[in-house]
């Protein structure tokens, strides 16, 4: 991502940041295995950019969109095959509306090919499983409310999952 200084009185949003984990991970060694997780919004929100975040035992993520009660839609929106260079799109806001109960499911793959049992962690060593990105409320002026599970001070979400 580029960051650019805007000129006065061009900004149209005020992008705000996801963050959205899973904790649920364990790969015995020698072992492939998969985490999956999803989130759903409570207010709407227009996603401007999305991609994942992982470690070096991923062998890949995949984030799908999630519209109410029906099966995830397909293709993903998101397929991250390398840890070191995950995959990114980017919409224009509108493009990529959520209306509340809509969200997100993502699943990563992971092969343990160390002597211990890999878990969740801050470490290279340990490992994360998160879809990550951006998004403009409706109303840009307003804070973002209370999400029940998210901390973010209001200016983005941050929301482990199960």
């Amino acid at each position: 991502v580029n960051f650019h200084k805007a000129r006065k009185r061009h900004v149209q949003h005020h992008a705000r940041s996801f963050q959205l984990g899973s904790l649920r991970i364990a790969v015995p060694p020698g072992e492939t295995r998969a985490t999956t997780a999803e989130w759903r919004t409570p207010f709407a929100m227009n996603l401007v950019w999305l991609s994942t975040h992982s470690h070096k035992h991923t062998t890949s993520v995949d984030v799908e969109l999630l519209r109410g009660a029906a099966p995830p839609a397909s293709p993903p929106l998101v397929e991250t095959r390398s840890y070191s260079e995950p995959a990114f799109q980017y919409y224009d806001v509108g493009q990529l509306r959520l209306e509340p109960g809509d969200g997100l499911r993502w699943t990563c793959t992971y092969q343990n090919d160390t002597a211990k049992t890999i878990t969740f962690g801050v470490s290279a060593e340990d490992e994360m499983c998160f879809t990550v990105g951006f998004f403009v409320p409706d109303d840009d002026a307003s804070p973002l409310p209370r999400v029940p599970g998210c901390f973010g001070s209001g200016l983005g979400l941050v929301c482990p999952a199960n």
